[in-house]
């Protein structure tokens, strides 16, 4: 392979289309049979680009299922309870914040395709560099406290966690995909970062309502205790002398009082019960996330190494975080 020297400047990167739904054992079937082939030199980015929408398309989706439960919740903030629709209700800064990430992991998918572009298209090597280093800064500019920029030698830096990388421009496949790979390593590392932020921004309200609904439920439980004993003494007085409609009354309106004592009690429950599923089911979410975009990572690294051996790249955790963030997501529609 040819060592070219970095490009310049660089236009800015044409619109992309929205991303779309992948079978999952087409690409499981797709990434086995990559694996399979010998005697390839150069590496098949096509399965990487395929798991890649896989989980650009499964965390933009599971993320909103996530936090739409929350929209119809009345939750408690500094003791005022923000109804749904609230401008105030946690819910309407979560789902702002939710909006830019959704950018994120379309800058996601841009560059991997971008990355696979360059690879399958040798006549137009230098459209595609040109794409894969627009596709790398635009994937910077999304990640909150990042930043990218050309330098006046058309040298891409990225600056990010007080780290600053530079990025050249190769049209040799080899050398363009080991130039980004420290700033992937980077912004993978501010992705997560940042998803771990916004699960706690998703949870703390939540832990609010707990909090809130275990405090109110505590004198509805020694009411309703109270009352059942009541009753039962009452109902022995009852069974003792059961011509005395004075007692008999009496155990009536103790039945009453138990009786809604006990709805409001299980009332209770099953609002704690809900929102106990709502913090389970975001913390699978925001966990299988996570590992998704640390698998990603994980295999640009592993397609450095291809390209330096000649060999196809081994993408198996990246295909299996891809199925488990796939399975979490399906599981919330559900819900």
């Amino acid at each position: 392979m040819n060592d070219d020297k970095p490009a310049g400047k660089f236009a800015p990167v044409p619109p992309r289309r929205g991303p779309s739904q992948v079978s999952i054992g087409g690409l499981s079937l797709g990434l086995m049979l990559a694996l399979l082939l010998p005697g390839c030199s150069t590496p098949d980015m096509k399965p990487f680009a395929a798991a890649s929408r896989i989980v650009s398309v499964s965390v933009t989706t599971g993320g909103e299922l996530a936090i739409k439960p929350l929209a119809k919740t009345p939750i408690w903030v500094n003791d005022n309870l923000m109804e749904p629709g609230d401008p105030a209700h946690p819910y309407m800064a979560l789902a702002a914040s939710w909006s830019e990430r959704r950018k994120v992991m379309d800058a996601v998918l841009v560059y991997s395709t971008a990355l696979a572009a360059i690879s399958d298209a040798s006549a137009h090597r230098q459209e595609n560099a040109t794409a894969l280093l627009g596709s790398v800064q635009q994937l910077v500019a999304t990640v909150p406290g990042y930043g990218a920029a050309f330098n006046s030698v058309g040298t891409l830096v990225v600056q990010g966690l007080e780290v600053t990388v530079e990025v050249k421009a190769w049209h040799d496949m080899r050398r363009a995909v080991a130039s980004v790979e420290p700033a992937i390593q980077l912004v993978a590392r501010g992705i997560t970062l940042d998803f771990a932020e916004i699960a706690r921004l998703y949870e703390a309200p939540l832990n609010d309502q707990l909090a809130e609904l275990g405090a109110s439920i505590r004198p509805v439980v020694r009411i309703e205790q109270a009352l059942k004993h009541q009753r039962e003494i009452q109902r022995q007085l009852v069974a003792a002398d059961p011509g005395d409609s004075t007692k008999g009354a009496e155990l009536l309106r103790l039945d009453g009082l138990y009786a809604t004592a006990l709805a409001e009690l299980s009332q209770i429950r099953l609002a704690r019960a809900k929102v106990e599923d709502e913090v389970t089911q975001g913390k699978a979410f925001f966990a299988s996330a996570i590992r998704a975009v640390e698998a990603w990572a994980a295999a640009n690294t592993e397609l450095v190494k291809a390209f330096r051996d000649q060999r196809q790249p081994n993408l198996t955790l990246l295909v299996l975080r891809a199925e488990e963030l796939k399975a979490t997501v399906d599981q919330l529609k559900t819900q």
